[in-house]
C-alpha cells in the first residue's frame, strides 16, 4: 500500500540531525497521544506543492502523529498527491478545497465519532478557520476532541482584535463540544501570535496550556525560521531558527486542556527536509492522560 511504502522508506531516516544534537522520532515513554501541527507554506509565492509534497509526506510519516493539524492547505495542495499518499494511514477532516486547515487522524489509533469545519470570517479571509473532530482512542477507549486552526495574519491593533475574536469563536465551539462529550481537548495551529498575546492568554484563562511553555522537555527557539530560498540547484533550502528568536516568538502552538493532560515532550522538527519545505517548523507534543 502507498502509506506502508512511505513508512518503509522513512525507516532509514529514523535518526535526524537537529540543532543541538540527535533527535529521535520515538515517542516519550508513557505517551498516550502524539499531536503535531504544521503550517506547510501555501503556494502563494511560486512554490508549487509538486516541489515539496514528497518532503512533507516524508516528515509527517516519519513522526507518525496520532493527529496532525495542518494550515495553508490551498486548493492546489488538496489536488496534490500528499493526501493520497497519507490516505492508507490517516483519515481526514476538512477534505473539501474550501478548508485550508484540515486535520488528519491515524486510523490505526483513532475512531472518528463526530467532526466539522467552520470559517472565522468568510468575507474577510476564506483561508482562516478551524476543523474539529471527536475521536475515540482504540488503546485506552478514551474520547478526546481535537482541532486545527489558523488565525488572522496581519499585524497592528485592528488585527490583534480580529485574532481575539478568532480565539473567542474557537474556544466557544470547544466549550460546547466539551459540554456534550465531557472529554479532554488537544489541538494546534498557526495562531499568528505569541503565547503572551491576548488571544493565547484567553485560552490560558480557559484552562488551556501551550506545550512549548508547559513542558520541561521543550524546544527553546521560535517555530518560524524564514522562507526557504531557491538555490542554484533550483531547489528550496531552509535554515533553522537563529537562537535569538526564542520560544517567546513562536506563533505555532499545540494547546491542550491542562487539567487533563501531562506534556511529556515538545519539539520543533528541524530536520533538513522540514526546513526546506516550509517557513514554519512542524511542532509536536507527546501527551499523557492525567
Amino acid at each position: 500500500m502507498r502509506g506502508t511504502r512511505w513508512l518503509i522508506a522513512a525507516a532509514g531516516l529514523f535518526f535526524m540531525t537537529r540543532a543541538g544534537g540527535q533527535e529521535t522520532t520515538a515517542r516519550a515513554p508513557g505517551t498516550d497521544f502524539r499531536a503535531l501541527t504544521w503550517n506547510i507554506w501555501g503556494d502563494y509565492f511560486g512554490n508549487p506543492p509538486s516541489e515539496r509534497e514528497d518532503a512533507v509526506a516524508a516528515v509527517l510519516t516519519r513522526y507518525a502523529p496520532d493527529a496532525m493539524f495542518l494550515q495553508e492547505i490551498t486548493p492546489n495542495w488538496h489536488k496534490a498527491k500528499l493526501f493520497k499518499v497519507l490516505a492508507d494511514e490517516y483519515g481526514m477532516v476538512g477534505a473539501d478545497e474550501t478548508c485550508y486547515t484540515p486535520l488528519l487522524y491515524r486510523k490505526a489509533a483513532c475512531v472518528l465519532l463526530d467532526s466539522g469545519f467552520e470559517l472565522y470570517h468568510p468575507k474577510l479571509d476564506k483561508s482562516k478557520g478551524f476543523a474539529w473532530a471527536v475521536l475515540k482512542l482504540k488503546d485506552s477507549g478514551r474520547t478526546i476532541i481535537v482541532f486545527s486552526t489558523h488565525f488572522w495574519w496581519q499585524s497592528g491593533a485592528p488585527s490583534d482584535y480580529i485574532r481575539t475574536v478568532n480565539a473567542s469563536d474557537l474556544r466557544g465551539k470547544l466549550e460546547k463540544l466539551r459540554a456534550k462529550w465531557q472529554c479532554p481537548v488537544v489541538g494546534g495551529g498557526d495562531f499568528n501570535c505569541e503565547s503572551a498575546s491576548d488571544p493565547l492568554q484567553f485560552f490560558v484563562a480557559g484552562g488551556y496550556a501551550s506545550a512549548q511553555f508547559a513542558c520541561a522537555d521543550a524546544s527553546a527557539v521560535s517555530s518560524e525560521h524564514g522562507n526557504p530560498v531557491r538555490g542554484t540547484d533550483n531547489k528550496y533550502h531552509g535554515k533553522p531558527t537563529v537562537p535569538n528568536y526564542t520560544k517567546n516568538d513562536s506563533i505555532d502552538h499545540v494547546l491542550y486542556t491542562a487539567a487533563e493532560w501531562i506534556p511529556l515532550r515538545q519539539r520543533l522538527v528541524v530536520d533538513q527536509d522540514a526546513m526546506d519545505t516550509s517557513d514554519h517548523s512542524p511542532d509536536y507534543a507527546d501527551l499523557k492522560f492525567k
